[in-house]
């Protein structure tokens, strides 16, 4: 992990700025001793490539601390997609009105979902 508390904080405030909210960050070494920092986004609108890249253009500064000096960055910044998987209460509230196939662990709650009359 390259990546300290501060920097976090500092992706999340910037990110923020967009009216998006940080998903995930994702950040390691690759085998050819650069580090890769993936920062993934999400809004309650679509996420459109221009958006992306102000995010990317807006986190360059601050990517250049990170590492060391002899460890290259390689930045991502990039939206959760439409195949992502629906985890958190935002994920869902956003995705209203989308398609969404569910998949239950156990039946055990089904009737909580669907009703006793949907069985």
């Amino acid at each position: 992990m390259i990546l300290s508390e501060q920097d976090r904080a500092t992706i999340e405030a910037i990110v923020s700025q967009f009216g998006l909210d940080v998903d995930r960050i994702d950040d390691s070494g690759t085998s050819e001793g650069a580090a890769s920092v993936k920062i993934i986004v999400d809004g309650d609108n679509p996420v459109g490539l221009d958006e992306l890249a102000e995010v990317s253009n807006a986190l360059d500064a601050p990517s250049q601390g990170w590492g060391s000096t002899e460890q290259k960055v390689i930045l991502e910044v990039s939206s959760r997609g439409v195949g992502a998987p629906l985890e958190t209460p935002r994920h869902f509230r956003r995705a209203r009105g989308r398609k969404a196939e569910i998949a239950f662990a156990s039946t055990d709650a089904l009737s909580d979902v669907i009703g006793e009359k949907g069985r």
